[in-house]
């Protein structure tokens, strides 16, 4: 297996984030105020955790408006399990949230249009209370409540500002059209004095100096704004490749931005068949809070998959295990809060140690089980069916067996090599002589789906080559899955064994392409044949023909007038003859050319022996004919191709040649192993050999197409010490 050299640079991503680069101080500024962030963030969400605990054993006011739509009653073992469930449900998505962030700020922490986003989902969980509310702190009567509800409460409002403004950069940090900029400052502008008025409990918004109508009205507006105009950037400023990798973090951003406007009419305005507020009631307060924390959730993960699949930021692919350990927790937590809640309320228990053995002793069957599944599925999001050779062939089999022609053949094992091992090009291209030739790519056809555009699929490709039967007939490419990823050693062997199943359908499709121009070619040449032909008599015999006619009218017409004498009449009749052995000698040498009457004669060598010895007095030139007195039966286009190659050869060393001996030579060549028998003829002279400059004219095109017609070869080459060589061999059918 070999690799090929880049054939583009890679510029589509660094292209695309040149400007958001950080480099110097600027760079190590970001990173210590992202670090600042994250501490600040999770020292926040230690402070809140007892408080989560309480809620988890008593619930707060959601919990206990939504536990009345199930009719769960307070301080009921089913009521700890749902309160449980709930605070479990905001906290996973809150590690999440983190997870995500730590993971962007480690891939791409010199870049701060992706530092910017790793700060804003460090924030979401305390924008929209995932961590906790912090109205309890007065409650509670913690140490330090005021500090600590004024500094969430900023976190809320920064968060809030932050993500207004993540809408309208992501993803190149460019306000698209320019003038949203001066939209983005208004939820600073707004927030900021909210946040001040509810810290030090001014009259801002309680004397109705700002109405919360109108605020929210603002914010509603701003809503719709950055949803118009990441739809607006995507379809009409974003390159494909911008396309390919944000397209799912721009639909999450939509879809959280109509969420949440949603949200926001329903609050104002409630629903057509429902007159008091929806979100009061238990039904509504559910909703809203399951809406906002499923949509919500789409924040981190699509830029996480954005991340992992689409190459968001140029990021590696890393952290697979991370991702796997961190789904396998979330499900054995959830698996494991159902099981407690679940025999709590069966056994009328909460604190039962047989009901914690029993989920703990699932949770420990669950557990390898499940992290296989989990790995095997992640493997396949992420490198497609490697891990599964044999259920890739067993596919690529029953779709060969399915298709009619070789030549649909190989665009069905191109796509199933990109599908399955999640490659955004391949392609696979016959050898055909010196060069090669595109038959099969996916990736450049699939660009309007996909957005990735053949620029960046083949810069870096990886080069199979096809073999069959000891020869190579073609060649696989592969491009990377990222520019800086390499292909692991199951994906070299699964490739190779695709590779193998492909040799053999490439050869079939040469053979294929290559009978389809012999008979492409058969036709042109018989048509052409034919042309000539009616050339040669109707320019050449037609108007000889209509001629002699009037001379014979003339000389009859000589015959019968007594007066004149018959001297005129014998000199057109004289001239009528000539031109009848002229005539006589077009059609021999149109027949000639059909087929030498010699051949039928004398047979191949008995003609060409017959031929060469005219040459023996030209130029001093002596030819020796070396050939057994017998050949094996051969067919009518072998001898006529081997006698009109060995003419046009000597016929060269004749006029071009200056040499003083040449050696014409016929023998049969037979491969036992092979069980085939090739005619082979040899011309070798001692004349001035083939130049530096030296071009294949008319007469040597001619013989090759003579010889490959037939399935044979041609080759002219320098002889030793000097003089040229002429090899033609031509396949034998067998007589048997």
């Amino acid at each position: 297996m070999t690799i090929a050299p880049a054939i583009l640079p890679q510029l589509s991503n660094r292209e695309s984030n040149a400007h958001t680069t950080l480099r110097g101080a600027r760079l190590w500024v970001a990173r210590a105020f992202w670090v600042i962030a994250c501490a600040a963030s999770l020292g926040m969400t230690a402070a809140l955790l007892p408080m989560i605990l309480r809620q988890s054993d008593y619930g707060d006011w959601m919990i206990e408006r939504t536990a009345l739509l199930f009719d769960i009653r307070y301080f009921s073992p089913a009521f700890d399990t749902y309160a449980l469930f709930l605070v479990g449900l905001k906290y996973l998505a809150v590690i999440l949230f983190f997870a995500v962030a730590c993971f962007i700020f480690w891939c791409k922490s010199d870049d701060w249009m992706a530092i910017l986003v790793s700060i804003i989902l460090l924030f979401i969980p305390h924008t929209f209370n995932l961590v906790g509310y912090t109205d309890d702190w007065y409650l509670y009567d913690y140490p330090l409540n005021k500090l600590m509800y004024a500094l969430d409460t900023f976190f809320n409002i920064i968060g809030l500002a932050l993500l207004f403004t993540i809408f309208f950069l992501f993803p190149d940090g460019q306000f698209v059209p320019r003038w949203t900029r001066w939209f983005a400052i208004i939820p600073l502008l707004l927030t900021i004095p909210i946040w001040a008025a509810d810290v030090f409990s001014t009259s801002l918004i309680a004397d109705d100096r700002i109405p919360w109508t109108v605020i929210i009205l603002v914010f509603l507006g701003l809503l719709l704004l950055v949803a118009w105009s990441q739809i607006y950037r995507y379809r009409y400023v974003s390159t494909r490749t911008q396309q390919s990798q944000t397209r799912i973090v721009v639909l999450s951003l939509v879809t959280i931005a109509v969420t949440l406007a949603g949200i926001v009419v329903i609050s104002l305005f409630g629903l057509p068949f429902n007159s008091a507020s929806f979100l009061e009631t238990p039904l509504g307060t559910l909703i809203s809070f399951l809406a906002s924390n499923i949509v919500l959730t789409l924040l981190p993960l699509s830029f996480g998959v954005a991340m992992l699949r689409d190459q968001l930021w140029q990021s590696e692919r890393v952290l697979n295990r991370a991702f796997v350990y961190f789904a396998l927790t979330a499900i054995l937590v959830i698996v494991y809060i159902f099981i407690i809640g679940a025999l709590s309320e069966i056994f009328r228990a909460t604190n039962n140690f047989l009901v914690a053995a029993i989920a703990t002793g699932v949770v420990a069957l669950l557990f390898q089980p499940l992290r296989e599944r989990l790995q095997r599925g992640i493997n396949r999001f992420l490198y497609g069916q490697r891990d599964e050779p044999f259920t890739v062939l067993n596919q690529l089999g029953a779709q060969l067996e399915n298709s009619i022609a070789p030549d649909t053949a190989l665009p069905l094992i191109v796509e199933t090599i990109a599908r399955t091992m999640r490659v955004p090009y391949a392609a696979i291209s016959l050898q055909e002589g010196e060069n090669t030739r595109l038959v099969a790519e996916t990736g450049s056809q699939e660009n309007r789906k996909t957005g990735i555009p053949v620029s960046l699929a083949t810069a870096f490709p990886v080069s199979i080559p096809l073999r069959y039967q000891n020869e190579t007939v073609g060649e696989l490419k592969i491009a990377r899955r990222a520019p800086n990823e390499n292909f692991s050693s199951a994906d070299l062997q699964l490739l190779e064994n695709l590779a193998r199943q492909a040799g053999a359908v490439a050869y079939t499709a040469r053979l294929n392409a290559q009978l389809q121009q012999s008979r492409e070619k058969i036709i042109a040449e018989r048509e052409n044949e034919r042309k000539r032909l009616r050339r040669d008599l109707h320019d050449g015999l037609g108007p000889t023909l209509a001629s002699q006619t009037l001379k014979l009218d003339a000389a009859m017409e000589l015959l019968n007038d007594e007066r004149r004498e018959t001297r005129d009449a014998r000199e057109i009749l004289r001239d009528i003859k000539t031109q009848t052995q002229n005539t006589v000698a077009d059609i021999r040498r149109i027949v000639y050319e059909l087929r030498p009457p010699a051949l039928d004669d004398l047979g191949l060598v008995g003609a060409l022996r017959a031929h060469l010895a005219q040459y023996n007095t030209v130029n001093g030139l002596q030819i020796t004919f070396d050939a057994p007195n017998e050949l094996p039966p051969l067919s009518a286009a072998v001898q006529v191709n081997a006698y009109r190659i060995l003419l046009e050869a000597v016929n060269n060393v004749v006029k071009h040649a200056g040499a003083k001996n040449c050696v014409v030579r016929i023998s049969e060549n037979r491969d036992e192993r092979l069980e085939t028998r090739d005619l082979r003829l040899e011309i070798i002279d001692d004349g001035i050999g083939l130049s530096e400059n030296f071009r294949a004219g008319v007469g040597i095109a001619s013989m090759r197409e003579r010889a490959e017609e037939l399935g044979g070869t041609f080759r002219i080459e320098a002889n030793e010490p000097r003089g040229t060589r002429v090899i033609a061999t031509l396949p034998i059918a067998d007589s048997r």
